[in-house]
């Protein structure tokens, strides 16, 4: 796998995992009740109670759970949202701006970091001024840069090892690279 700094790609299944040691903060970890309950979600019993046997008690646990776990196929907008507010945790652990965020259509940290910063500002000033939302968003862009950074090193490190072998590689559109205009640019990573 490809290594940026810490951070480790590998490609299992067609899945690229990105793993990074990542510093502990001093906020706590939501639990999925508290999280289910001031998100307003109505979740079906047998998707917590699979939750709860594979051991996913917080909402730091669901976003590291495997998909077919956290959003299985065919799951209630409910079930979404909540592995939506999962993944934005490494943005913000407050569950308050968690629901602002997806209330105001920002599902997933791509989402707020493709968003024009004034436009990003001007839906979230019921919960964020102008610095705040100044911050959040150049926090989602800086992770956005460093993943498309480690995709980047992955594609490159699978390119060259592909080479050795004889082989070639044609990589999809779908591959870590989204239709934003960075992403198109030629000196995009993705």
């Amino acid at each position: 796998g490809a290594v940026l700094g810490d951070a480790r790609a590998t490609l299992k299944r067609d899945v690229l995992l990105v793993r990074s040691t990542v510093a502990a903060d001093d906020r706590p970890d939501p639990s999925l009740a508290e999280a289910v309950e001031l998100l307003g979600l109505h979740l079906p019993e047998d998707y917590l109670a699979k939750l709860a046997d594979a051991g996913v008690r917080t909402l730091g646990e669901l976003g590291r759970a495997p998909e077919e776990l956290g959003a299985p196929d065919g799951a209630s907008e409910d079930v979404l949202r909540l592995r939506a507010a999962a993944g934005l945790r490494t943005l913000t652990s407050e569950l308050a701006l968690t629901g602002e965020l997806l209330d105001q259509g920002y599902g997933s940290l791509a989402a707020v970091a493709r968003a024009p910063r004034a436009q990003f500002a001007d839906r979230m000033r019921k919960r964020l001024d102008e610095d705040g939302a100044r911050a959040l968003h150049s926090g989602a862009r800086a992770q956005s840069a460093f993943l498309a950074n480690v995709i980047a090193g992955e594609r490159a490190e699978r390119t060259r090892l592909a080479e050795r072998n004889g082989e070639a590689l044609q990589f999809s559109a779908s591959e870590g690279a989204c239709a934003c205009e960075d992403c198109r640019s030629a000196v995009s990573p993705a």
